[in-house]
């Protein structure tokens, strides 16, 4: 199991390097075209200025798509990746916790010699 394990965590790297690109794609676009914006998510940044509140706000300004009120096609295509990306890494991560869940379970009774439920 352990190796399914990380098999999940590897595979994720890529697609969280690609989200991180396109959150900082994101961030650019918002400081110099929305600063307003910009400020209302706290001044965030990818590395710097970057806590568990600011990412949050960031977060749900992608998931309510709320990028689309900006009417910024440039920002609208960035942010609609980002969204994506942050969905499947995290329907990814529940549903690895999952089959690693039942199977260990599943595991574990075959090795007790337990009927399986």
């Amino acid at each position: 199991m352990t190796t399914v394990w990380a098999a999940l965590c590897l595979s994720l790297f890529p697609i969280s390097l690609w989200y991180i690109c396109e959150a900082k794609c994101i961030l650019a676009l918002l400081k110099t075209d929305h600063p307003q914006k910009w400020n209302e998510l706290g001044n965030l940044g990818v590395i710097k200025n970057n806590s568990i509140g600011n990412s949050s706000k960031f977060v749900m300004f992608l998931l309510k798509s709320e990028y689309k009120t900006l009417h910024n096609v440039e920002l609208t295509q960035k942010a609609n990746k980002a969204r994506l990306l942050l969905i499947a890494v995290n329907c990814w991560l529940l549903n690895g916790c999952a089959c690693f869940h039942c199977s260990d379970s599943h595991w574990s009774a075959i090795k007790h010699n337990k009927p399986l439920h």
